[in-house]
């Protein structure tokens, strides 16, 4: 089985618009970015695994009048020979995040699975279920680099400080007035305090805009690959 993904920047909106704004070239024809598809191509056709999931922006569908999503499923499904469903799935069905993102099955032989079946969780979590608080349990793997088990505090670099935390509420509010859909909440605590988004909202390093988790979330994939049981087995 392949799973695996192509760089977004060529195709989402917000990559295309700043490819655009730097004369760059965007989708298949970025040079450096846009062609990786093509590498997944050859990885495919070179192993022939019995299934595969590939992850991108929901953008991807539409990209050049929906063009290049064309020429991706005529790759996989004409030149390759696999049977391939699609669907967006929302990562707010897994974890306090609207992020949207298109799944790409495919399958070498036939079989009875379905995508749009797939029964997905409701879209209820917030921002305090999944914080840091005291009492949290010992994870080993993480060896205190996040979390410090005597105080009950996450690390003080992964929190935000306040002058970043009044940076972030000023560029909210001018989006706001200007009627762009920008929100910046701490998810627990008063608006003003910064404390409560603990080991959450990193983003790019020197970029307190950049979108966390860009990638869709693990529980995406998750969730597909359980439902193929026993379709991959072979």
């Amino acid at each position: 089985m392949l799973l695996g993904g192509f760089p977004c920047q060529p195709f989402s909106i917000a990559g295309v618009s700043k490819k655009n704004a730097l004369g760059r070239k965007h989708g298949f024809e970025d040079p450096t970015q846009g062609t990786l598809f093509f590498d997944i191509k050859r990885i495919i056709d070179e192993k022939r695994p019995s299934a595969f999931l590939l992850e991108n922006v929901k953008n991807l569908k539409s990209h050049d009048r929906g063009r290049t999503f064309e020429v991706i499923k005529t790759v996989l499904q004409d030149e390759l020979g696999y049977r391939v469903q699609t669907r967006v799935v929302n990562g707010k069905h897994f974890t306090p995040q609207n992020r949207e993102r298109i799944l790409i099955v495919g399958f070498r032989e036939e079989n009875d699975f379905d995508i749009d079946s797939l029964v997905l969780p409701a879209m209820n979590h917030t921002v305090d279920q999944i914080l840091h608080r005291k009492g949290e349990a010992v994870l080993p793997h993480d060896a205190g680099r996040y979390f410090d088990h005597r105080t009950g505090q996450v690390h003080e670099k992964y929190t935000l400080t306040q002058h970043l935390w009044n940076y972030l509420r000023a560029y909210a509010d001018k989006h706001k007035s200007a009627g762009n859909g920008v929100r910046v909440r701490s998810g627990e605590a008063g608006d003003d305090d910064p404390h409560p988004v603990r080991a959450l909202l990193q983003g790019r390093l020197g970029d307190p805009r950049g979108p966390v988790g860009n990638s869709s979330p693990p529980a995406h994939s998750a969730r597909v690959r359980a439902s193929w049981g026993s379709t991959t087995r072979s």
